[in-house]
C-alpha cells in the first residue's frame, strides 16, 4: 500500500520565554538502502507525504541503492507553550519482492524567539 506507517520519532520542544512566542524550524532527514530485484520498486515517506519512489525495470538486481531526504516545516509555540513535533516514517509501494536493509532519520529543531 501507500504510505504504511513505519514508526514515529517525537520531539517535544518547550518555549523558555513565558512572554513571547517562538518560532520553530523542524528539519527531518531520512537515509534509507533498498534491495530492488529486478522488476521491482519501492517507496518511502515523511509524515505520510510520499517523498521518493524508485523502480527497478532492468533484468538485474541493484542491491544498496541509497537515498536520503530532507523535510523542513515550521510551527509557533505560544508564549511559555510547548509542543510535540512528530517525525513520521512511512514505506510503501513495495513491489516484486523489494526490500529495504537499512533506515536512519534525524529530527533536528531550531526555535528563535522573537
Amino acid at each position: 500500500g501507500f504510505d504504511v506507517p513505519f514508526t514515529t520519532h517525537t520531539l517535544v520542544m518547550n518555549n523558555p520565554d513565558p512572554c513571547r512566542s517562538a518560532f520553530v524550524m523542524l528539519e527531518v532527514e531520512l537515509d534509507i538502502d533498498f534491495d530492488l530485484p529486478a522488476n521491482s520498486g519501492a517507496a518511502y515517506g515523511i509524515a505520510a507525504d510520499e517523498m521518493y519512489y524508485i523502480a527497478n525495470r532492468g533484468g538485474t538486481a541493484a542491491q544498496d541503492v541509497h537515498t536520503q531526504t530532507t523535510k523542513v516545516v515550521m510551527r509557533t509555540i505560544p508564549a511559555g507553550g510547548a509542543t510535540n513535533m512528530n517525525l513520521l516514517i512511512s514505506l510503501g509501494r513495495g513491489s516484486g519482492g523489494a526490500t529495504f536493509n537499512r533506515v536512519q532519520s534525524l529530527i533536528r529543531a531550531f526555535c528563535f524567539v522573537l
